[in-house]
């Protein structure tokens, strides 16, 4: 209690402790662990072993007072105890609930949630739950008992909605009462649990402003994990920044860096790293003491955050290959995306992979399968590729993850794997969209547009260009979003939403519409300057149609850009580019590593603008794959940004766009998909009035060819 205990006086008094155990006392026996324990002294292992074996062989003779704190003193020093037939023990525990304080209970539970997976059967924890009502409706449960049993039942998951409201309110009762311990144990257990309860989160967020508490760095660093998992983003901006200054960096653990790095790249707040090359060199300094969960959490996260750097990489690179026989499968999942994100093939690594999936695949889950294949397929690694997919498909979760099998299908098809194996795909993605139609008739299921497209296609609103019994094709104005951000929105005219004029467009919107987990039905996305084409489905077997050719490669997206110089390509051929794309939310993307993409530019015309002799090109645009503003950065990339692109051009090159051109010069001209008869169907949209008048601003150059293309658009729009 004196902390006079250290390590090396618990050593030397061993021996006469060893001599004397057998003779002792319960009540020595628990003082002995106890303060073991609370020196922080996990003794030398024989005597450990000594010690837990005279506990066991007497525990019978132990009483609830010494049992709990023996057990507690275990899981503190991190030693396992009980170590023979711990069923056997927990049973016997469950027997004597009624006779524990709550104190001995509440360290009890503690100790299990340390040393056990699952300590109790399902009669025993109905017994232990009774209990713990039983104390809590009584008032009995103090602030350290009401954290130690909520984190418990947190590490656990015993999540039972009623009982953990119910000591939640008795934590909002008594929040006058809790320490800065408390309040972090507590929001872990909140987070942990994705249980709702406001009043406490509302309390506990007046309880964080920390240059008026004394929070430990530890505590700080699970408020900061709670608040990632609870989505409480502005909270966090004033303890990330506490952690991540010089001081607090110093004072973190491996674990607590690594869940740091986590929750700072699970909400996006990239801006809140201010100093990169610090996180990156702590990274780099720590890793050889990280365990493999937080090698994987680290590697994860500075990629996410795209401060990651090849020497820092190769680092814990070389740590996961040192304890790959450690890790999980989500471990596994989390550093294989990191790797292929950031393009690293060492083959090495690469097959140590290749191995731990042939013996532990059918432990991974669906979502861990998808992203697996994923980076499989970005450093072009088909067979272990293949060897997911197949045992993905004979896996009981087959067909109950409709967003895996998407995943998996554009894995195959980046492959360029054409088997079977997609046809599977399509037939369950299918099958499951008729599932959620429910049994409604197709001609039940047939809507009709009011707004046919018949009418004028130059105004500033949206009009409708393709009208099928369940999937619709829709134009795009600039200055429009395709899903509305707010649900209350119910005024077009305020709201400038594809899904709200979709909406006012029919007498009964079918389900999809309204249903913003599937987008509201619409399969791609238009960034709000840009204007075109855009597909939605009117049903949800449309939808999962239509996903399907995406992911294949089957739907053809073709725009109109002009952009910034004279590019060096010639008309005759198609150039590809190839670049990866890193996106973060509200932030310019960034090229050179993250998600494969593809672009394709085919020259239309070279021009020049008379008055400021700036040379540009008029563009035909096709995107393989749909990655946040991917034309924008690929053609900013190789030197040719769009007309008028605020984000991806200089400040002065942007001003003087703004001075003739209207918005960003990016317009989505042409589809090309299937029908649900499997039927090609081909659609364009002409170029509208602004692009077109901006467009009348240029000259083309003297070769021919650009002057009849530039022409053609000017009068015809296409």
């Amino acid at each position: 209690m004196s902390g006079c205990l250290k390590s090396d006086l618990a050593s030397e008094l061993e021996r006469p402790a060893s001599q004397s155990l057998q003779s002792l006392a319960a009540r020595d026996l628990a003082g002995i662990a106890w303060s073991c324990a609370f020196a922080r002294h996990s003794g030398s292992s024989s005597f450990m072993q000594l010690l837990g074996g005279v506990c066991e062989a007497r525990v019978c003779q132990l009483s609830p007072r010494y049992l709990s704190n023996i057990t507690w003193a275990f899981a503190k020093v991190a030693v396992k105890w009980p170590r023979g037939n711990s069923f056997s023990f927990w049973s016997m525990v469950a027997a004597q609930l009624q006779e524990y304080k709550p104190p001995e209970l509440s360290s009890l539970i503690w100790a299990a949630a340390n040393t056990s997976a699952q300590p109790f059967s399902s009669l025993q924890w109905t017994l232990l739950e009774t209990r713990i009502l039983s104390l809590a409706s009584h008032h009995e449960l103090g602030p350290q008992e009401l954290s130690n049993v909520l984190w418990s039942f947190a590490h656990l998951l015993f999540l039972r909605g009623p009982t953990n409201t119910l000591l939640f309110d008795v934590a909002v009762a008594k929040f006058g009462e809790l320490r800065e311990q408390h309040v972090a144990n507590l929001l872990w257990a909140l987070a942990t649990m994705r249980h709702s309860h406001q009043p406490f989160l509302d309390l506990a967020m007046t309880a964080l402003p920390l240059p008026s508490r004394s929070f430990k760095p530890s505590e700080v660093m699970s408020i900061v994990w709670s608040l990632a998992k609870l989505h409480c983003a502005s909270e966090m901006c004033e303890a990330v920044s506490f952690c991540i200054s010089d001081d607090g960096l110093h004072e973190l653990t491996s674990r607590s860096f690594s869940n740091l790095l986590w929750a700072v790249a699970h909400m996006q707040m990239t801006d809140l790293i201010s100093t990169p090359e610090v996180i990156v060199a702590t990274a780099s300094r720590i890793s050889p003491v990280c365990k493999p969960q937080e090698v994987a959490n680290i590697a994860w996260a500075l990629v996410k955050l795209n401060i990651s750097t090849k020497p820092t990489m190769q680092v814990l690179e070389a740590q996961a290959q040192r304890m790959f026989n450690d890790f999980n499968p989500q471990n596994v999942t989390n550093f294989c995306w990191a790797l292929a994100a950031e393009h690293l093939s060492n083959p090495g690594v690469w097959e140590q992979v290749r191995e731990f999936v042939s013996r532990r695949i059918s432990e991974f889950k669906a979502q861990e399968a998808a992203n697996l294949c994923w980076s499989f397929a970005v450093v072009k690694r088909k067979i272990e590729c293949l060897v997911v997919v197949d045992a993905y498909w004979l896996s009981a979760d087959f067909g109950h993850h409709p967003s895996t099998i998407l995943s998996l299908t554009w894995a195959l098809h980046y492959l360029q794997v054409t088997d079977p194996r997609l046809d599977m795909a399509k037939s369950i993605l299918l099958s499951h969209g008729r599932h959620l139609d429910g049994e409604a008739k197709k001609q039940d299921a047939i809507i009709s547009l009011i707004h046919d497209g018949s009418g004028d296609r130059t105004s500033l609103e949206p009009h409708v260009s393709l009208d099928l019994w369940d999937r619709v094709a829709v134009c795009k104005p600039a200055g429009w979003e395709v899903e509305e951000k707010r649900k209350d929105y119910n005024d077009v005219g305020h709201v400038r939403s594809l899904s709200v004029f979709l909406r006012c467009s029919v007498s009964k919107s079918p389900p999809i519409w309204l249903d913003d987990d599937f987008h509201y039905g619409f399969i791609h996305r238009l960034d709000v300057p840009g204007s075109g084409l855009v597909l939605a489905a009117k049903t949800y077997q449309a939808f999962y149609d239509l996903q399907f050719q995406l992911q294949s490669g089957q739907i053809c997206r073709e725009y109109l850009a002009l952009c910034h110089g004279w590019a060096p390509w010639t008309p005759e051929t198609e150039t590809h580019l190839e670049y990866s794309i890193s996106s973060q939310l509200g932030a310019p993307s960034y090229v050179g590593k993250g998600k494969p993409s593809r672009t394709s530019l085919f020259l239309l015309a070279r021009c020049i603008k008379p008055d400021t002799g700036d040379a540009l090109s008029l563009m035909r645009v096709r995107i393989w794959t749909g990655r946040t503003h991917q034309i924008r950065a690929h053609s900013a990339h190789v030197g040719h940004p769009i007309v008028c692109d605020g984000k991806y051009s200089s400040a002065a090159t942007f001003q003087r766009d703004c001075t003739w051109c209207p918005r960003n010069f990016l317009h989505r001209h042409r589809l090309v998909f299937f029908n649900s008869a499997g039927e090609p169907l081909e659609i364009t949209e002409r170029l509208p009035l602004d692009l077109r008048d901006a467009l009348s601003q240029v000259q083309a150059c003297a070769d021919g060819w650009s002057n009849e293309s530039l022409d053609s658009f000017l009068r015809n729009g296409t």
